[in-house]
């Protein structure tokens, strides 16, 4: 999660933290926008199900030999 994708989708880190324990886990995903660039990428991911239904934001990976990850740290 970045800091933008934690804004877009609950305005505030402290609302992110906050609703935490409080939601309905996501029951799936919907991925949309997938741009490669080398061994990186992004995709547009929007939550679907649970608390945080419809959510949207931007996922960052990275390749590490024939496998996508997400980056550490992120």
């Amino acid at each position: 999660m970045t800091t933008t994708m934690i804004s877009t989708t609950f305005g505030t880190v402290a609302n992110c933290v906050a609703t935490d324990d409080q939601d309905a886990p996501t029951t799936g995903a919907t991925v949309a926008t997938v741009a490669v660039n080398g061994n990186k990428a992004t995709a547009i991911v929007t939550d679907k199900g649970g608390s945080s239904d419809g959510a949207t934001g931007t996922w960052h990976f990275e390749r590490t030999g024939k496998i996508w990850k997400l980056p550490s740290g992120a």
